[in-house]
């Protein structure tokens, strides 16, 4: 399982850096067929998307598997937003968008901004003004819970996988040569 965690995380960082960075930044590509005030609930719906499958396929021989897939859904998506908060300066820069104040959006994005609200997370019926401090405190909380699921599956897949008990192995293999 390390190695198929290993191609998803490749994966989420390519993701959330250049696909979903490059949305963000043309946010006529969603806007123009998504209803108003949908906008933040698709991108956050966009982010973790790609990680139900992928999840299906890196857990494919673990025993009970729903717990460790649940976990790189929210993980990984929670990682890609992280991206697409934390990344925009490199990712848009490098789309062309070089007349932008990417210090004020950094300081804006860890909370270093104050209470200004600069913009609406659009999430349908629920419209939150995002200040800088409640954009900076929910970046650090999704690093914090980011980097405990990380550690969860890093540890969760080092373990060995488990092995049945002898005598049911032994009651398997005569049950096949009696047939």
């Amino acid at each position: 399982m390390k190695k198929r965690l290993l191609a998803v995380c490749i994966f989420a960082v390519l993701y959330g850096f250049v696909l979903i960075n490059y949305v963000d930044l043309n946010q006529y590509l969603v806007r123009n067929w998504a209803p108003d005030g949908w906008y933040s609930f698709i991108l956050v719906v966009l982010c973790g998307l790609p990680f139900v499958p992928l999840s299906i396929w890196a857990t494919r021989h673990e025993p009970s598997p729903f717990y460790k897939r649940f976990l790189i859904v929210v993980g990984f998506g929670l990682f890609v937003t992280l991206c697409n908060d934390l990344g925009l300066g490199i990712s848009w820069y490098s789309f062309g968008a070089t007349s932008l104040n990417y210090g004020w959006m950094y300081r804006f994005n860890l909370g270093l901004a104050g209470t200004a609200t600069t913009w609406t997370a659009q999430f349908g019926i629920a419209q939150i003004p995002v200040s800088s401090y409640l954009m900076g405190g929910s970046i650090y909380a999704r690093i914090t819970v980011v980097a405990l699921i990380g550690l969860f599956l890093r540890r969760s897949s080092a373990e060995p996988q488990s092995q049945p008990p002898r005598e049911l192995s032994v009651y398997y293999k005569l049950k096949k040569n009696r047939f």
